[in-house]
């Protein structure tokens, strides 16, 4: 038969710490450390308009890599073939 006694003490222990733990969360929930809501309200939204200023200011960088490849694909074309391309469809100009 197992050793109530032992689970027993250790049941009370753990149900110690977890109750201590409780009044820690309890105190440092009301306590000024934190700071008042409004003053967690003003910090957030001094965030919010933060990463929305930062989100604008990278947005010209979205499809980036996009936009390079593009760029790529027209500059490897040479130009006479790109402007006499729709002339001869079946033969290159010759050069």
């Amino acid at each position: 038969m197992p050793d109530l006694r032992q689970t027993r003490k250790n049941i009370k222990t753990s149900l110690a710490v977890l109750l201590g733990v409780d009044v820690v969360a309890i105190v440092v929930l009301f306590s000024p450390l934190v700071g008042s809501t409004e003053s967690r309200r003003q910090e957030l939204n001094q965030l919010w308009a933060e990463l929305q200023s930062k989100t604008r200011q990278v947005e010209p960088l979205a499809n980036l890599p996009d936009k390079i490849l593009c760029n790529e694909l027209l500059l490897s074309v040479p130009a006479d073939h790109a402007a006499h391309e729709h002339k001869t469809p079946g033969r290159r100009h010759p050069v």
